[in-house]
């Protein structure tokens, strides 16, 4: 062996490293197609229910008929929920609000059923929806109070 050439060992080891390195950034680029993906079928999911259902809205609310029915409101808080879940997660991941409003995911036991196929009772429905509240107030609240100081308007977030 020349003086000062590396031991086979140490090339084994760099190589086998960057080999590792190369094949987490194929599986990455790998993930991110799949997810992506996922993303566009989901997409048309959504186009496919539009279209089964006739509607132009990109929402489809299977209670928009009766729109003060358990069912209908029990849609409309699971649905609030899981718009949240979003917000939260953008705004988490930019770094817009502070760690004590990036908790986790807000998932109560009552997001386990899929809205419709039970009426919860009134005070049920009001006591979800007040928990919900409590968190988008505090998150958006956080939100607004930047986003009137960046655009000056001091309307952005009036409600009523």
């Amino acid at each position: 062996m020349k003086q000062g050439a590396p031991k086979s060992w140490i090339w084994v080891a760099f190589i086998s490293g960057m080999l590792a390195v190369s094949a987490q950034a194929e599986d990455l680029f790998d993930l991110h197609i799949s997810v992506g993906r996922v993303g566009v079928m989901v997409g048309q999911g959504e186009t496919a229910l539009r279209i089964l259902t006739d509607s132009s809205e990109e929402l489809v609310n299977p209670y928009a008929d009766e729109y003060d029915s358990p069912k209908a409101l029990h849609y409309s808080i699971y649905q609030n929920a899981l718009a949240f879940n979003a917000l939260q997660a953008d705004a988490c991941a930019l770094n817009l609000v502070g760690e004590d409003l990036c908790e986790k995911p807000y998932r109560p036991r009552w997001m386990n059923k899929v809205p419709g196929k039970d009426e919860p009772s009134p005070s049920k429905l009001a006591s979800w929806n007040e928990d919900l509240q409590a968190r988008v107030s505090a998150l958006t609240g956080a939100l607004c109070e930047k986003a009137i100081t960046k655009s000056g308007d001091e309307y952005l977030c009036a409600i009523e």
